[in-house]
């Protein structure tokens, strides 16, 4: 028992740094270790994963708050949005059928890759997304349309894209710490609705939805996107982890295992967020989205247990 709760420390210390990085909430990767190397049902499996992904996304969010790259109103916008709409899209599921979902799901998952992974070959090299008012450009850089695309606000309100080292230190703190208007709380609820759905459609968290959404509404850079998606997991994660904790399903002694490891693992993945080019936080994105399908696929047809 003592050598596989080790074993869990180290794995979610894995996962942990992925999620801080790339602002997912790690449930994909935790659900089939949970499942083939601790023995557990893909109930309980699901049912611990969520629990720890209450506490990663709680880290990795702090780590991005220190970094400035995590707009906080926003992200629980989108978080509590999402967390109305989930069950909705749990509903749907049982229309559709299993295989139908996750011919669905493989479609959504590999087009963000592709599209992904094409905006970052037509980056630079060099560019990166430094936090808290250094030289990092605002960018309406659209994962699903031309690099170039801009003015993604007007000015009743929102921010400008721009140089965040040219807006003055009221200006900035508005824009990492959530004050927004209207318009932006409306598009954050439309994200949310969207990602909770799809999130309790498909069966998985919706950190690999909210990403390029925010991204594309907002213009946010991969590092900012990441850092939102995070604060919205926490609220997303919560509310399912409840409803299995009082039916007995989740398993603490692993999930608290695995949240040793991917609490420190998480705030290290936001902290390092800020030092990884653009450009290589968009190819592993696209990466672990390639991974998680392909986790997806063999779970279904029964080769992972």
């Amino acid at each position: 028992m003592m050598g596989l709760l080790c074993i869990a420390v180290v794995v979610g210390m894995v996962i942990g740094v992925l999620s801080g990085l790339l602002g997912i909430g790690g449930g994909t990767m935790v659900i089939p270790v949970l499942r083939l190397g601790f023995g557990l049902s893909t109930i309980e499996s699901a049912a611990t994963s969520l629990f720890t992904i209450v506490l990663t996304s709680l880290s990795g969010g702090v780590g991005h708050i220190r970094n400035r790259t995590a707009h906080v109103g926003t992200g629980l916008i989108i978080g509590l949005a999402g967390a109305c709409f989930s069950p909705l899209g749990s509903m749907a599921s049982t229309y559709i059928g299993n295989l139908a979902t996750l011919i669905l799901e493989a479609v959504i998952f590999l087009y963000i890759a592709f599209t992904m992974f094409r905006k970052a070959r037509r980056m630079a090299p060099d560019t990166r997304k430094k936090a808290g008012g250094d030289t990092h450009v605002h960018r309406a850089s659209d994962v699903f349309g031309p690099a170039d695309r801009s003015a993604a606000r007007d000015a009743s309100g929102s921010a400008i894209l721009a140089k965040e080292g040219d807006m003055p230190p009221e200006a900035r703190e508005q824009e990492h710490l959530g004050h927004m208007n209207m318009h932006d709380a409306m598009l954050a609820v439309f994200i949310g609705a969207t990602a909770g759905f799809a999130a309790g459609m498909l069966g998985i968290g919706g950190g690999f939805i909210i990403i390029p959404l925010s991204m594309m509404v907002f213009g946010y850079s991969m590092n900012e996107a990441s850092g939102t998606s995070l604060i919205a997991i926490f609220p997303l994660s919560v509310s399912g982890t409840i409803a299995h904790a009082l039916v007995g399903q989740v398993h603490f002694p692993y999930g608290l295992a695995m949240a040793v490891g991917s609490i420190p693992g998480a705030y290290l993945g936001a902290r390092l967020s800020s030092h990884v080019p653009e450009r290589r936080l968009r190819y592993l994105f696209s990466f672990v989205l390639v991974l998680v399908t392909g986790i997806l696929v063999l779970n279904e047809f029964g080769f992972l247990g």
